[in-house]
């Protein structure tokens, strides 16, 4: 069984900031381990500070094994989050 890791928005923001995060990265990538889904993709796209940065996260990401998110996946996802004391909100 091989790990695959969900990269989210938080590890592209580090990226320009935190080379330990980019070589980590770089490294999941090679080995084909960083996978992502369409949510990870819209919000990298909508945190780029302009077109460039835009074009270089998505071509990124469209690089890396697609994810789908069926219904289970939705069902799991949500209740993860409940489980972390996230469902009441921020702060709470």
């Amino acid at each position: 069984m091989t790990t695959l890791y969900l990269v989210d928005n938080s590890v592209f923001q580090r990226l320009p900031h935190q080379p330990q995060v980019a070589d980590a990265l770089r490294a999941f990538a090679t080995r084909g381990l960083f996978a992502t889904c369409l949510p990870i993709t819209l919000e990298a796209g909508h945190s780029a500070i302009n077109g460039e940065q835009h074009a270089r996260v998505i071509e990124l990401i469209n690089a890396r094994r697609r994810l789908p998110i069926t219904a289970e996946i939705e069902q799991l996802a949500v209740a993860l989050q409940a489980s972390c004391g996230m469902a009441a909100g921020p702060g709470s």
